[in-house]
């Protein structure tokens, strides 16, 4: 009788774990990528990607902080996995934090410039990558639609630059970019 309540107990605690972290906020980051040359004409492309499980559905690169990695480490390195493109990513590229309340999380987005044929890394997760005018827009995701009807004047302003250096005192040591561990 003893190990019928352990049994129960221990289901009653992993059901328990499962429904906070599905009611706890969860954050991610991802990267606007941006193409303003010669390559691409006068008209600014925009790097996007469309998961496998995304239906028909483009959006950025992006994926879910991790404990002790910072928003700022996230957005280069799922750029990096789902494009190969590898451009600087810092605290100046920071656009705007916004919440998805269908998600319940919080998006950082990132604006940065980069050019170059994306290569998909992430075969697994991401089935293509590319570029698009902003004037032929494929059927986005709720995230990227709504990035961009919220910033419309973002694809005419000077793009933010940031050296190769590695991060910051502040960005290493828990400073207010790293998420916190659950539970």
């Amino acid at each position: 009788m003893e190990d019928v309540k352990a049994l129960a107990r221990a289901g009653w605690h992993r059901l328990a774990r499962t429904a906070a972290y599905a009611l706890m906020p969860k954050f991610t980051a991802s990267a606007m990528v941006v193409a303003r040359d010669d390559q691409h004409g006068p008209v600014p492309w925009v790097l996007l990607v469309r998961k496998r499980t995304g239906g028909q559905q483009w959006g950025f690169p992006a994926g879910y902080v991790s404990y002790g990695r910072t928003i700022v480490a996230t957005a280069a390195h799922e750029l990096a996995e789902e494009t190969g493109l590898t451009p600087a990513i810092g605290p100046a590229n920071h656009l705007r934090t916004y919440r998805q309340p269908w998600a319940m999380h919080l998006d950082h987005l990132f604006l940065v410039a980069a050019s170059g044929e994306p290569q998909v890394r992430d075969t697994a997760e991401i089935a293509q990558a590319r570029w698009w005018p902003v004037d032929e827009m494929p059927e986005l995701s709720r995230e990227a639609a709504q990035a961009l009807l919220e910033v419309p004047d973002l694809l005419s302003r000077p793009l933010p630059t940031v050296p190769n250096e590695p991060p910051r005192p502040a960005e290493r040591a828990g400073g207010p970019q790293n998420c916190s561990k659950p539970g």
